[in-house]
């Protein structure tokens, strides 16, 4: 009898090893998924707001996806970019957990030398990488 609830002891205990350490994995996928949808929005951003270089911007697209950007000419009253500011918006990360689609419906403000533009992005987390369904700068006013 005792050997018996040491079995079932045993085999709990384990369980819980095991369901703590797939939450203590799913969490890091998380926090790697976050950081690499920072990164690929900052390195798909940066070269367009500085120069108008939207080559990393074709690497990430997915098939058909939509992108509004007013031509670099018009950029040249308000340069140089002075700050980006940090990405927000809804993010659905990529859990072992979830039934969903990891997604990100995201923007930030790029601050100019002289005036704003605001910078809207949805993307799709596929086969470990964050992909852009549309890619939009909306320029702001000119600073005075």
């Amino acid at each position: 009898m005792k050997s018996i609830r040491l079995s079932i002891l045993a085999g709990v205990v384990f369980a819980l090893v095991l369901v703590a350490g797939l939450i203590a994995f799913d969490r890091m996928k998380i926090e790697r998924a976050l950081e690499a949808l920072q990164q690929t929005l900052n390195d798909v951003s940066m070269p367009i707001l500085r120069q108008g270089d939207t080559r990393e911007l074709l690497e990430h697209e997915t098939e058909g996806a939509v992108r509004v950007i007013p031509s670099f000419a018009v950029y040249d009253s308000m340069l140089p970019l002075i700050a980006l500011d940090p990405w927000k918006g809804e993010i659905t990360p990529p859990s072992l957990l979830s039934f969903t689609s990891a997604a990100a419906k995201v923007s930030a403000r790029a601050n100019f030398s002289r005036g704003v533009s605001d910078v809207y992005a949805t993307l799709i987390y596929q086969e470990g990488e964050w992909r852009i369904q549309r890619y939009e700068i909306i320029r702001g006013p000119l600073a005075q």
